[in-house]
This record gives C-alpha cells, sequence and structure tokens, in this order.
C-alpha cells in the first residue's frame, strides 16, 4: 500500500513539478485543467494540456496562453474520421506555435491500431504525418 501511495504522489509530483517551472510572467488568472499531461511553450508562453482521446466529445490538447488567457485546441480525430480513440504518448513544443504528437490512433472497427508522429503547424491544422510503422 506504501508503494503505491509512493508512486501516486511520484505521478502527481511530476506534474506540479513541470508546471511550476514555467515563469509567472502576468498570469491572467486562467485556469487550467489538471486532467491530462501539463507541458510549458517558454517561447509561446502557454502551457500545453494533453490527454488521450477516447470519444469525439473529447478534446486531447489543448493550449492557454497565459499572458491573453486564450485557449486553442487541436482535435486529433476531427483530422482521422476513420479513428474512433487517440492514445497520445507525447507531445513536443516548437519555437514557433507548431506541435508535434507521438500518438497511437485506433481504427472506428475496433481493429488496427496505427502508430503516428503527427506535426501541427503555428495555426494548429495538421502539416505532416510520419508513420511509423516499420519502425515499432
Amino acid at each position: 500500500m506504501r508503494v503505491l501511495c509512493v508512486l501516486l504522489a511520484s505521478l502527481l509530483w511530476a506534474s506540479l513539478v513541470s508546471f511550476a517551472q514555467a515563469p509567472n510572467k502576468s498570469m491572467t488568472g486562467v485556469r487550467i485543467p489538471l486532467n491530462g499531461f501539463l507541458r510549458w511553450d517558454d517561447a509561446m508562453n502557454e502551457v500545453v494540456v494533453y490527454r488521450d482521446q477516447h470519444s469525439r466529445s473529447e478534446i486531447p490538447l489543448e493550449l492557454y496562453d497565459m499572458r491573453t488567457g486564450s485557449k486553442r485546441t487541436i482535435d486529433i480525430l476531427k483530422d482521422f474520421p476513420q479513428s474512433s480513440q487517440v492514445y497520445v504518448s507525447n507531445i513536443a513544443v516548437a519555437n514557433d506555435g507548431g506541435i508535434v504528437v507521438v500518438c497511437r490512433l485506433q481504427s472506428s472497427s475496433g481493429g488496427s491500431i496505427k502508430e503516428l508522429i503527427l506535426s501541427y503547424g503555428p495555426s494548429l491544422t495538421l502539416d505532416k504525418i510520419w508513420d511509423v510503422a516499420p519502425h515499432e
């Protein structure tokens, strides 16, 4: 039981530590949801929240601008209508505001899972798709 408590505490601590590294420059009272993983984008002064997407009503990536309080989103299932679920493994932010997403897509038929690297430009539109199937 103690081991489970320590593991849970370390997971929660890791999320808080990564967010705590974000500089506190003119915070606008933005409410950041804690139901995902947090990544700080220093170039854009944004917090990126990412999580798995199990239905079309969920949003897997949300970007919160800490200067203006505005929110931008990426809906991966919208770009892949033949898929029913997205499992987001990791993300990376680019200096120009773009985002690279490492994910697995499950087809609507429940069959195959496709592993992809997705590149979204500064306007958060899908720019490039890398299929990593030969390198799995």
